[in-house]
């Protein structure tokens, strides 16, 4: 997949920080599924007319989290295990098999983090 890169993180004091960019399309299985971070509804609509070769996808479950105080995420093992099978059911629709599979959510950094777990 062109524009697919890997990315070092910057090591702050006691913790790990990664720059995220919108233009980049993030490996979490090569060749099957990856991960990117959209700064509008008319972005997305541009990378999917642009990368027909490839399948984005969404969903708001990594944004359903109920805090416990002041914190964010990650998200329960519940919504984990309804969103194993709604990834899964894209791997194996007939349609897309062999298909790179592009999961997306904003640039939000709680929606971010809470999409790549």
């Amino acid at each position: 997949i062109a524009a697919v890169r890997d990315v070092t993180p910057n090591i702050e004091i006691g913790r790990v920080r990664t720059r995220l960019s919108h233009s980049t399309i993030y490996p979490l299985i090569p060749g099957k599924l990856y991960i990117a971070f959209h700064p509008s509804q008319q972005f997305t609509l541009n990378e999917i007319k642009r990368r027909s070769d490839l399948f984005f996808f969404s969903t708001d479950l990594h944004e359903r989290y109920v805090p416990f105080c002041k914190d964010f995420g990650p998200v329960s093992c519940g919504i984990m295990s309804r969103f194993v099978p709604y990834v899964r059911s894209k791997e194996t629709h007939p349609c897309l098999r062999g298909r790179p599979l592009v999961y997306y959510t904003d640039m939000d950094e709680r929606n971010q983090a809470n999409a790549a777990v």
